[in-house]
């Protein structure tokens, strides 16, 4: 998860993508386990460190 993490804060890559390339899963689940552990959805963390 904390590569995911790090990778949605510092690159424009699909949280779908990310996903895949973390093992964090495929499809629905990876956005549903994000949101559990983080309490936002990937898109809602990745704002929050979006600096343009």
């Amino acid at each position: 998860m904390r590569e995911a993490l790090e990778l949605l804060e510092s690159s424009d890559e699909a949280h779908e993508r990310i996903a895949a390339r973390t093992g964090t899963g495929a499809s629905d689940a990876p956005r549903r386990h994000f949101t559990r552990v983080t309490g936002r959805p990937p898109e809602g963390h990745r704002r929050t460190f979006d600096t343009r």
